[in-house]
């Protein structure tokens, strides 16, 4: 179902504050934005492997080898929404992230989808989906 106006903004920030963060290399900023669930679950794309990672340390280790290899990152979000149900939310969007990665400078457009919960008043990213459009 559609989210009302105020959640569909606070995920909204979430998920620009997260790319924020991405595009600055602040790691642990970023997993600040997670909840510290031990089935926390990524599943990602990178350095033409497929990524699954459960739990927060399997994130940390994906995300900071990914952070490693980019430089001078841009992020837009090209697409956006949210639905939700409660205290859980589900966003999907479309995100181009512009970046230098060893040595070229490349324009990575990304399917992301995102599962997060309100804890406390504060939303916390508990899933996560990123895949890249083939077509």
């Amino acid at each position: 179902m559609k989210a009302d106006t105020q959640t569909e903004a606070e995920v909204k920030a979430l998920t620009e504050d997260v790319w924020n963060r991405y595009a600055r290399k602040d790691l642990e900023r970023i997993l600040e934005r997670r909840t510290t669930d031990p089935d926390l679950i990524v599943l990602g794309v990178g350095a033409g492997a497929r990524q699954i990672c459960v739990g927060r340390q399997a994130w940390r280790d994906a995300l900071r080898n990914q952070l490693e290899r980019v430089r001078d990152a841009r992020v837009t979000i090209d697409w956006f929404g949210v639905s939700a149900a409660g205290d859980v939310a589900w966003s999907p969007a479309n995100v181009t992230v512009e970046a230098t990665v060893e040595g070229d400078r490349v324009a990575l457009p990304t399917h992301q989808t995102i599962i997060c919960e309100r804890r406390c008043g504060t939303w916390r990213l508990t899933q996560a989906h990123f895949s890249r459009p083939t077509g």
